[in-house]
């Protein structure tokens, strides 16, 4: 699942930071969806989602710094399992 890509500047975030911030986004646009999101820290897995219908999924999710840009943004991306 592609999300929308933040006009924030990250230049002066770390890697761990960038990386919380995606979580975060990725967790607010999956609750926009009706999808109740808990982030977790745990192997395997950064957010835990429960559907609508009682499915649970676990949800990894990568952000990153574009490299192609003239300004620094993050890019995020989020891959569900059951």
């Amino acid at each position: 699942m592609d999300l929308f890509i933040p006009q924030i500047d990250t230049e002066d975030f770390d890697g761990g930071q960038v990386g919380r911030l995606g979580e975060i986004l990725t967790t607010f646009n999956l609750e926009l969806h009706g999808i109740r999101t808990e982030i977790v820290r745990g192997q395997g897995s950064d957010l835990w989602c429960e559907l609508p219908c009682g499915d649970m999924l676990r949800c990894e999710d990568k952000t990153a710094r574009a490299m192609n840009s003239t300004q620094p943004r993050a890019v995020t991306r989020a891959h569900c399992t059951p």
